[in-house]
């Protein structure tokens, strides 16, 4: 009878140490791709598309003959360059720049639809896409893909715009100056 006992008291020891492991603070870190959110991770500032980006897309996506002009399926998604990558495909864009996890590019490859037939990506190459996407100037800032930082060119802070208003206001003390 005594050990009847202890063997229900330990199978109910050891399922108490079962549910309280799996509480909800140790699983709500985890977001829906079940990548770590509470994670330290900081993207290289240095990364670009032709660098990071591109690699991967041609090695998983490119090379196996579906995601290139013309693949069959793709529905006119083309990942061989940084062009048709921006370009999106039939049905627009496959990317929201600053926002990764809105991307259609990101949940097709997080939910394992993509590669079609293949491994999904593992979680380094999703992180390196991931990263770039969320670098990119979100869609409501004035920069666009197209535009370079440098302080030569107008990026929506119109420059002249404020060079033509310190000459109105010149025009104007010499105006007051006069009478």
């Amino acid at each position: 009878m005594i050990f009847k006992t202890q063997k229900y008291l330990i199978i109910t020891t050891l399922l108490l140490f079962c549910i309280i492991g799996c509480t909800r603070e140790s699983v709500e870190y985890l977001s829906d791709s079940g990548f770590s959110s509470m994670d330290e991770h900081v993207p290289d500032p240095k990364m670009t598309f032709e660098q990071n980006v591109q690699p991967i897309l041609t090695e998983k996506c490119a090379l196996s003959g579906c995601h290139v002009d013309g693949g069959k399926d793709a529905h006119g998604v083309d990942l061989t360059s940084y062009e048709t990558f921006i370009a999106g495909g039939d049905h627009g864009p496959i990317f929201v720049p600053g926002n990764a996890d809105a991307s259609e590019i990101v949940e097709e490859i997080v939910s394992g639809n993509m590669p079609k037939g293949g491994d999904q990506l593992p979680y380094m190459e999703i992180r390196t896409i991931k990263d770039w996407i969320n670098m990119q100037p979100s869609q409501d800032t004035n920069v666009t893909h197209d535009d370079h930082h440098d302080d030569e060119e107008d990026h929506g802070g119109n420059k002249e715009d404020e060079h033509d208003a310190d000459d109105h206001d010149d025009n104007k003390d010499q105006a007051e100056h006069d009478e």
